[in-house]
């Protein structure tokens, strides 16, 4: 696992810099994350420990293509939202979760 940190640590800041000129998040965000369905597939073949490295490299890979599509979410994110101040029914969102109100409490 700190391996795989590792890796994204050190290529999110020229990968990240390359989708801001380039505009292209959205296109890194779905490289990572198939990176990470690949690791997922990868584990689905792991049976014991004569394919531990193959468990290992399943592992690596699914947590690079999760961290690094986080990464690109986040840059992502103010291409697809907007900022607004919340309604009346958004205010419920912020109670927590021992305080059962209903979303028209506001």
């Amino acid at each position: 696992m700190g391996l795989a940190f590792g890796v994204v640590a050190l290529i999110s800041p020229l990968l990240s810099s390359v989708s801001d000129y380039t505009g292209n998040q959205k296109w890194f965000m779905r490289m990572f994350c198939y990176l990470g369905v690949s690791g997922c597939l990868l584990l689905f073949g792991f049976e014991g420990r004569d394919q531990l490295y193959l468990g290992l490299a399943g592992v690596l890979l699914s947590t690079i293509g999760y961290s690094g599509s986080i990464v690109f979410y986040n840059a992502y994110l103010p291409a697809i939202a907007t900022e607004r101040p919340a309604g009346p029914g958004e205010c419920a969102g912020v109670f927590p979760s021992d305080i059962s109100a209903p979303p028209s409490c506001c």
